[in-house]
């Protein structure tokens, strides 16, 4: 556990320690430099990768991925932009 956080949890739980606790874990926590899931698929964005109300727009990176990959998240980035690129093939009458 960050140390911060440590130090805040063993305080009592008045409002005060709750608001400092939740700060410090706002402070420490980060992606590792591979985000993904801000616009996952099925939540955000549909099988095809077309953003839910939005027409004519499809997302085609990192950010489709449902949840923070733990690896380097590069072969993964390929494949979704294989992927799109055959879908958008596909929706304007080309072979796949």
């Amino acid at each position: 556990m960050h140390d911060a956080v440590q130090s805040l949890a063993a305080e009592p739980a008045a409002a005060y320690a709750g608001q400092r606790l939740a700060g410090a874990v706002r402070r420490s926590v980060s992606t590792q430099f591979h985000p993904g899931g801000t616009c996952a698929i099925g939540i955000v964005v549909d099988s095809r990768l077309r953003i839910r109300g939005v027409r004519n727009l499809r997302v085609a990176h990192a950010s489709v991925i449902p949840s923070i990959p733990s690896m380097n998240p590069n072969a993964t980035v390929v494949a979704i932009a294989e992927r799109a690129a055959a879908l958008l093939t596909e929706d304007v009458g080309g072979v796949p």
